[in-house]
């Protein structure tokens, strides 16, 4: 035994070595093989630009809530005009603008159970504690987000923009198909967005698009009028 854990040491003289020697490489080795298991699980379930959660790790995020037998809520995130930006200004640039959203989002959703993370391109995703009998704190809390998200940008190379956000709102029940919701999730985005974007669509159960307006967080509202909100278009200066 003695001699295996002699040579699993990496390579120290059998002969020279005392057993306490070799027993505490060979915990500094296995530290280390920990330790690089531990970064290599942390790179697989985060975006290297942002840092947030990306597709693998929003998956296993999902798969655990949906196993929780509690309600939860998703909120998506879909930048407007973003590329324009790339277009006009550049990669490097967009990568800024990808960064800044990121933070804004992480400093919106701090609560605890509030996970943040990027599905890829200019799409993000939120997932919170908040269920279907809190849907007005969900909208506020991506309408907080948003007005966050408004404010301009100064990039390192001196430009200043201003983005804004397509957002939609699904409020989840236990036992939901996690395709389903995020097919529900994707609608409702798509409807902010032909409605010209810089606005927050819910989607209601059991299935209707609900608009929820600035100026009246209703959650069982069910008409489709325009956001309150004046569209703001991608700015460089």
């Amino acid at each position: 035994m003695i001699s295996e854990i002699l040579a699993a040491a990496g390579g120290l003289g059998t002969a020279a070595v005392p057993a306490g020697l070799a027993l505490r490489a060979m915990r500094i080795r296995l530290g280390r093989a920990r330790s690089e298991c531990a970064v290599a699980r942390y790179d697989a379930a985060h975006d290297k630009l942002t840092g947030l959660l990306n597709r693998a790790g929003l998956d296993a995020a999902m798969a655990a809530r949906a196993d929780s037998g509690r309600p939860w809520s998703l909120i998506m995130f879909d930048l407007d005009g973003f590329k324009r930006v790339n277009d006009t200004l550049g990669h490097d640039a967009g990568d800024e603008v990808l960064v800044e959203a990121s933070f804004q989002l992480f400093m919106a959703f701090d609560e605890a159970g509030d996970q943040v993370g990027r599905l890829g391109g200019d799409e993000f995703v939120v997932l919170t504690d908040d269920g279907p009998d809190r849907t007005p704190l969900t909208w506020m809390r991506a309408l907080n987000a948003l007005q966050a998200m408004r404010w301009p940008m100064r990039l390192e190379m001196g430009h200043e923009v201003t983005v804004t956000a397509s957002v939609g709102v699904v409020s989840v029940l236990p036992g939901a198909e996690l395709a389903r919701v995020m097919r529900s999730a994707d609608i409702a985005t798509y409807r902010a967005k032909a409605r010209g974007g810089n606005q927050v669509v819910e989607y209601g159960l059991p299935g209707e698009l609900a608009m929820v307006l600035g100026s009246r967080p209703d959650s069982q509202l069910r008409d489709t009028t325009a956001a309150a909100w004046p569209v703001l278009p991608v700015v460089t200066r």
